[in-house]
């Protein structure tokens, strides 16, 4: 069973669209189904900007005990670089990579 769907539109809007509904072949039946069907999916207006929930920070405040250990964990980390085959550092195999390469339009 079908239910029945009523709405107030301005005679001008529903001129002009009932013309362009007739141009694509569909009728007003098939455009508030289509509207429905999308508002299920997407929980909005067609043409609408999608809801925005604000974003709120989580901050979680360290015990004691945890603090001290990210403290220890943190004061001990160290960053390795990568060295090539030939002992070269990262920034020295790039520049060399981008020198061949752009060597061959030369």
């Amino acid at each position: 069973m079908d239910a029945m769907v009523s709405a107030r539109v301005p005679v001008e809007i529903k001129k002009r669209g009932d013309s362009k509904l007739k141009e694509i072949g569909s009728s007003a039946t098939e455009l508030v189904n289509s509207a429905y069907e999308y508002v299920i999916e997407w929980g909005r207006l067609p043409g609408s900007e999608p809801t925005k929930k604000p974003v709120t920070p989580q901050v979680k405040v360290l015990s004691g005990d945890d603090a001290r250990i990210f403290e220890h964990t943190w004061s001990k980390r160290e960053v390795l670089e990568a060295k090539g085959y030939d002992g070269s550092n990262f920034k020295d195999a790039l520049n060399q990579a981008r020198d061949d390469y752009y060597a061959r339009f030369a």
